[in-house]
């Protein structure tokens, strides 16, 4: 059991919400959560079962090209992120800017700003792809530590967060006025 990554076509989707297995929650909850079942068959014809628990707010259809990342956990994938690559969106709400979240906090204007600029100009180019990839393996230990200390928090906010998600805007901005 350890880290699981697998790419393929959804044959199976269930939704709703109900206990999770206790062996595959690492909370407390009790209560009745969202989840989000998938039978994955990759590339090589394994069938692969996967679980989200959590809210979603992306979509996925049988017939979808999935990528899943998670933990295996005796047979099953517990999902810590799955990206839907036939609509090039993600699927659970796990945000991926680690460090504006650490920051800036999740409804930030910062964050949505990046957010907008990863998925309508980064993901439509090979580079802004690896340079995705790159800053979502790099990256969570130093959000990790940003969110540890406050004046560190607010530091980065200050002189990379806010700068960049403001000259983003602006550029965005200029290009919605062409």
């Amino acid at each position: 059991m350890g880290r699981a990554s697998v790419i393929g076509e959804v044959e199976v989707v269930e939704r709703n919400s109900v206990a999770a297995p206790e062996r595959l929650l690492s909370s407390e909850a009790k209560a009745p959560i969202p989840t989000l079942k998938l039978r994955v068959r990759d590339d090589v014809g394994l069938v692969v079962q996967v679980f989200l628990k959590g809210e979603t707010r992306g979509h996925v259809d049988v017939g979808d090209r999935v990528r899943v990342d998670g933990h295996d956990r005796g047979g099953v994938i517990v999902a810590e992120n799955i990206f839907n690559e036939t609509t090039q969106s993600w699927v659970n709400d796990r945000s991926r800017c680690f460090i504006a979240t650490a920051c800036a906090g999740e409804g930030s204007s910062e964050v949505a700003v990046l957010r907008a600029f990863r998925d309508r100009r980064l993901r439509r180019t090979a580079a802004g792809r690896l340079f995705i990839a790159c800053y979502e393996r790099l990256s969570p230990p130093v959000a990790r530590l940003v969110a540890r200390h406050e004046w560190l928090r607010r530091f980065v906010r200050a002189t990379l967060v806010h700068p960049l998600a403001v000259g983003i805007g602006r550029r965005e901005d200029e290009r919605a006025g062409d």
